[in-house]
């Protein structure tokens, strides 16, 4: 019940409204650049998908708290409104923690390579293929995925005087069976 009640106190600050890009302002210290190519990336995500999550907005000073790449792209699109959520923060400092969460706490995930390239292979083809990924990239991550490893090191210490072993006629050599 204790999770509810934070998410319903932190709920209520934010409101929810399509606003112009042209009032909207960068967060003066958002260190996470996005380079032409990412940007051209999310134009085209937003062309294929839509804008799926809101930027957050920081209600007394309009900066962006988080979405800088999708403001950019939008801007580079044309359009003239983005939806917004917009946030009563209590301070800078507030404002300033979100925005480095929200773009440090997926770095902590761990991707599963061979999944990914699987979906991406299943996509390649379609109307929806993610545009995360151009053909040299998939390529390295196929090759990547496909890699075994890593391979733990040996340890000539390990007891293996239990296992049982086969020895090879031509030879002479024990193996572990």
């Amino acid at each position: 019940m204790a999770k509810r009640l934070a998410f319903d106190k932190h709920a209520e600050h934010g409101e929810m409204r399509d606003l112009p890009i042209a009032d909207l302002k960068p967060w003066p210290q958002n260190y996470r650049n996005h380079t032409p190519d990412q940007v051209e990336r999310i134009a085209k995500s937003l062309t294929t998908h839509g804008q799926r999550k809101s930027v957050v907005i920081q209600a007394s000073t309009m900066r962006i708290i988080a979405g800088h790449g999708v403001v950019q792209a939008a801007q580079s699109l044309g359009w003239d409104n983005i939806r917004c959520d917009v946030w009563s923060v209590e301070s800078d400092e507030q404002a300033a923690a979100y925005l480095v969460d929200d773009n440090e706490l997926s770095r902590l995930a761990e991707d599963d390579e061979a999944v990914l390239a699987g979906i991406l292979l299943d996509l390649q083809d379609t109307e929806y293929a993610p545009v995360s990924y151009d053909e040299s990239e998939l390529n390295e991550l196929l090759e990547q995925s496909m890699t075994p490893g890593p391979f733990p090191e040996f340890d000539e210490n390990i007891d293996v005087s239990d296992i049982k072993k086969a020895t090879c006629p031509e030879c002479g050599h024990e193996f572990p069976l």
